[in-house]
């Protein structure tokens, strides 16, 4: 059952404070609309999906995938389709650390330029988030560094399918 406020905000935390990043495996749950601080990785295992996130509005589908950015509204089922899907959803200081190093100036760099969400048509998004949410779900020793490597991977490729940052320099340290 979703945990959902009256702004839409979903309650539930995701991950602990240790490791703050959880796996699910969604089927046709039709869940509602939602949002929260924390990025979400989605991988499309059948059918398709529409992504209430910028416009266009993503439309993966199946060995597709879509990263999305905290703070905005996440997917829904479209009327009369059947989908699957594992997503991962992940605070973005599991990938960047603290908020005043050199990686988190790239990745607010990155972030002004991109709309909510951004389609990764490529196979290999797709299946580093698998690998994530598979990772996740039986915990070998050491996951927590392969699930954020898998999550780096995913978050570079999204990087790269933006245009390069209008004239903006990655401020020095």
């Amino acid at each position: 059952e979703a945990q959902i406020d009256g702004s839409g905000r979903e309650l539930q935390p995701h991950g602990t404070a240790d490791f703050p990043c959880a796996a699910y495996e969604t089927e046709d749950t039709g869940f509602p609309w939602h949002w929260h601080e924390e990025f979400e990785a989605i991988s499309v295992l059948s059918g398709e999906l529409e992504v209430a996130a910028g416009h266009p509005r993503p439309r993966p589908s199946s060995g597709q995938a879509v990263l999305l950015f905290r703070a905005r509204r996440t997917r829904s089922s479209l009327p009369g389709r059947r989908y699957k899907e594992c997503d991962i959803v992940f605070h973005p200081h599991l990938l960047y650390g603290s908020a005043d190093g050199a990686l988190w100036r790239h990745v607010r760099v990155y972030l002004a330029e991109a709309a909510a969400g951004i389609a990764l048509p490529d196979p290999e998004s797709a299946a580093q988030i698998v690998s994530a949410c598979a990772l996740c779900a039986q915990k070998p020793p050491l996951y927590e560094f392969r699930v954020r490597e898998a999550l780096t991977h995913v978050f570079c490729q999204a990087c790269a399918a933006l245009r390069e940052p209008r004239g903006v320099r990655v401020p020095a340290g």
